[in-house]
C-alpha cells in the first residue's frame, strides 16, 4: 500500500489505488464502504461494489459487515489501535453528533443485506433487469450460464456449413494453424464483445491456376522422390558441399525421409514439411563457398517451392477471412437470440449495457446515454472497483461513461493483470 492512507483518500473523484495481495486491499475496500455510510449518509444498497468472482462478492460482504461491526465498536473506544477509521469516525462525531453516526452504521448493519456487491456481469444483469427500456432489452430476457456449450455449437455449425464442400488447399491452410470447431469455439467468446476486431493480412486470393501448378510440382517431385529416393538420401546425408549442420546425418534417412514420404503418400494438396525449402535447388545451404548438389529431384522442389511461396498469402489471408466470417456469424446469432428468444450470455449482459455508451452508436439515436448515467450514477452515488487490473475497454468503457471525473475508486495490482 502506499504511505499516503490510500484509505483516507477522497471518495468524490475518480481515483486509481494501487494495491497487491497481501497489503490489505479488501481492508482498504470495506473502510470506503464504512466512509461512505459515515461520510455520506450512504445505504448499503448505494455503494456499488464490483469485484470478478461470486465467491469474491460473498467474502466482500461478509468483510464490509465486519468493518461496519468494528466500526461501531471503535465508537466507544478511546484509542483506535492504529484503525485510520478511529480518526474518521471521530470527526464524523464532531461534525454529526454521536447519536447520528451510530444511527448510520446501525441502520447500514441492517441493510447488509441489499448490499450492491456484485459482479461486473451481475451489475449488468441487475441494470438490465431495472431498466429494460432504457438499454432497449425486453423486459423477461433469461440469462444462460452455458455459453461454453452455446459457442460449441455456433463453431460446430458453422463448421460443417461453410467446409463441407471447400478445397483441399482451404482445409490444409486452416490444419497447419489448428482452425479448427474447437479454435472456433474459443473465438466465439471473444466475438460476443463489443469493439472487437480481428487483425490480419492485407486481401490475396488465391489463385485456381496457382493451385493447379502445385499439384503439377507436387507429382513431378513425388514421382522422382519415388524413383530415385535413396540416391537424394545419400546426396543429402555425404555431398561435401553442403552445410550439414543444416542437413543433420543423423536425421536426414529418419526424420526427413520419414516427412517427405509422408507428404508425397497423401493425394491432393498438403502443406509442405519444414524441410521443402532446403530441398529446392537455388536455396540450399551450403559452406562458404560450396556449390549446390545437382538433381532433378532439387529442381523439381524449387518449382514447388515457388508456387507454394506464391500460394503463402491467399492462404493466410483465406484462413483469416474465414474467422472474420465467423465473428459476423457469431455476432449475427447472438443478436437474433437476444432480440427473438430474449436469451443473454454473461458477454451479451456486457454488450447490452455498453450499447448505449459505444460511440459507434451514437448516430442511432436508440439510446440517450446521458440520462442513463444520470439514472446509475444517482442509484450508485459511489462505485468501488476490485481487481480493476483485470478490466476491459468495455468494461471500464462503462464505468467511465456512468462516472465519468465523479465517485469512483479503482483498486488492483497491475502486476497481476490478466490482460499484461
Amino acid at each position: 500500500m502506499s504511505a499516503l492512507s490510500p484509505q483516507l483518500i477522497p471518495l468524490d473523484a475518480p481515483t486509481l489505488v494501487e494495491a497487491s495481495a497481501g497489503t490489505g486491499k479488501t481492508y482498504t475496500i470495506t473502510t470506503y464502504f464504512v466512509r461512505a455510510i459515515v461520510e455520506d449518509g450512504l445505504r448499503p444498497e448505494q455503494i456499488l461494489v464490483l469485484t470478478y468472482t461470486k465467491a469474491a462478492t460473498a467474502e466482500l460482504r461478509g468483510r464490509a459487515r465486519d468493518r461496519i461491526v468494528a466500526a461501531l465498536e471503535l465508537l466507544d473506544a478511546e484509542d483506535g489501535g492504529g484503525d485510520l477509521l478511529h480518526g474518521v469516525l471521530c470527526d464524523e462525531v464532531d461534525r454529526l453528533g454521536r447519536p447520528e453516526v451510530e444511527r448510520r452504521l446501525q441502520t447500514a448493519l441492517s441493510e447488509m443485506d441489499r448490499a450492491a456487491i456484485l459482479t461486473i456481469h451481475g451489475f449488468c444483469q441487475r441494470l438490465l433487469q431495472d431498466h429494460p427500456l432504457e438499454f432497449g432489452v425486453d423486459f423477461d430476457f433469461e440469462v444462460s450460464e452455458n455459453a461454453a456449450s452455446l459457442s460449441s455449437e455456433l463453431a460446430s455449425d458453422f463448421w460443417a456449413m461453410e467446409l463441407y464442400d471447400a478445397p483441399d488447399w482451404m482445409l490444409r491452410a486452416l490444419e497447419e494453424n489448428r482452425v479448427d470447431a474447437t479454435h472456433l469455439t474459443s473465438l466465439a467468446g471473444v466475438a460476443r464483445l463489443p469493439n472487437v476486431e480481428l487483425l490480419g493480412p492485407e486481401p490475396c486470393e488465391v489463385d485456381e491456376a496457382t493451385v493447379a501448378d502445385w499439384l503439377r510440382s507436387k507429382r513431378e517431385a513425388g514421382r522422382i522422390w519415388v524413383s530415385d529416393r535413396d540416391a537424394v538420401l545419400q546426396i543429402l546425408a555425404e555431398d561435401p558441399g553442403l552445410d550439414h549442420r543444416k542437413y543433420p546425418k543423423r536425421s536426414v534417412p529418419t526424420k526427413w525421409r520419414a516427412a517427405i514420404d509422408d507428404f508425397f503418400a497423401k493425394p491432393g494438396f498438403r502443406i509442405p514439411p519444414d524441410v521443402m525449402p532446403k530441398l529446392a535447388a537455388g536455396q540450399m545451404a551450403t559452406k562458404g563457398s560450396g556449390e549446390e548438389p545437382k538433381h532433378a529431384f532439387f529442381d523439381a522442389c524449387a518449382r514447388l517451392w515457388a508456387t507454394q511461396e506464391a500460394l503463402a498469402p491467399g492462404l493466410a489471408y483465406a484462413r483469416f477471412e474465414l474467422q472474420e466470417r465467423f465473428v459476423d456469424f457469431v455476432r449475427a446469432q447472438s443478436r437474433m437470440r437476444r432480440d427473438e428468444k430474449a436469451v443473454f450470455t454473461f458477454d451479451d449482459l456486457l454488450a447490452a449495457v455498453y450499447a448505449p455508451f459505444d460511440p459507434s452508436n451514437e448516430s442511432s439515436g436508440s439510446f440517450d446515454p446521458k440520462r442513463i448515467a444520470r439514472i446509475v450514477s444517482a442509484e450508485y452515488p459511489l462505485a468501488l472497483v476490485d481487481e480493476f487490473q483485470d478490466t476491459d475497454s468495455v468494461q471500464y468503457g462503462i464505468f467511465r461513461a456512468i462516472y465519468g471525473d465523479s465517485s469512483a475508486v479503482y483498486v488492483g495490482d497491475p502486476k497481476q493483470a490478466i490482460y499484461a
